[in-house]
């Protein structure tokens, strides 16, 4: 965010303490700039309180909690986001960290998985998917969809 638009923003927030979207857009400077989720997550919990139906400040409370290492209290969140209808790369590479930091490497794959299937990946949510098969003891699930992969073994040639 730009200074004077960080600042019309503290100044929205200061004119109107109750504008659930002055806490998500304040909340945003907090995590995003300011690099402070605990506070970040102050101003997306009360929007929350304020709009329980709005899955923004769910989903960013959970991005909050997961930095934080709350992993459990963040799942909780980024479901609620989820249930009221928000389906992005965002939510479900948030719950694919949550789940692996936490240890629950098929749900953090199948989650991994949904952002490849909506078209989102990158080498690195690629990678983590990896490591979740690692993790599980078992072969990559699934060939990079990555245009920056060959799918050519070291040591092999490709026949075009």
């Amino acid at each position: 965010m730009k200074p004077a638009a960080e600042l019309s923003t503290i100044v929205k927030l200061v004119t109107n303490q109750d504008d659930p979207q002055a806490l998500i857009e304040m909340g945003l400077t907090e995590l995003e700039h300011a690099g402070r989720p605990a506070a970040a997550l102050v101003h997306f919990e009360r929007a929350c309180e304020l709009s329980p139906e709005s899955a923004a400040g769910w989903l960013y409370a959970g991005v909050c909690l997961v930095r934080m290492a709350k992993l459990t209290e963040a799942l909780v969140r980024l479901e609620q986001a989820a249930n009221l209808g928000l389906h992005t790369g965002l939510l479900y590479q948030t719950a694919g960290d949550a789940h692996f930091h936490a240890g629950h490497f098929d749900q953090a794959h199948a989650a991994y998985a949904q952002v490849a299937a909506m078209g989102e990946a990158s080498p690195l949510s690629e990678a983590k998917m990896g490591a979740c098969d690692v993790n599980l003891g078992s072969a990559p699930r699934r060939p990079s969809a990555h245009p920056a992969s060959s799918g050519v073994r070291p040591g092999r040639r490709r026949v075009v």
